[in-house]
């Protein structure tokens, strides 16, 4: 059976990787994605290298269908080959961290580069 993801674990997950690698590419600095995740692995130790990437994407996931900047290299499912959102994943995303991601990075706010 598989180990649905917790919107506290989504919050440590866009808290410790995926707001500071999104915040350093709208500034134009360099992030090493790979560092954040081994982060995100410390903080999230039930979770694999390869969920909490996949995580990523569907946070880019979630981002991009609202209209908000997401990070470049850890694209949507749809484009890497990947299968839709699976398991509710975006319900919990949307809970866990959109309100939040609209006051940092919505309307008004930062936008994506192309």
């Amino acid at each position: 059976m598989t180990n649905l993801w917790t919107e506290a674990e989504i919050i440590a997950l866009a808290e410790t990787a995926y707001f500071p690698v999104l915040r350093n590419q709208i500034a134009d600095r360099r992030s090493v994605k790979v560092d954040y995740l081994r982060k995100a692995e410390v903080i999230l130790p039930g979770r694999t290298h390869h969920t909490i990437k996949d995580r990523c994407y569907r946070i880019s996931e979630v981002l991009r269908d609202n209209q908000l900047p997401w990070v470049q290299g850890w694209n949507p499912p749809g484009q890497v080959g990947q299968s839709p959102n699976s398991l509710g994943v975006t319900g919990t995303i949307n809970r866990a961290i959109l309100d939040r991601a609209r006051r940092e990075f919505g309307s008004g706010g930062v936008q994506r580069k192309s």
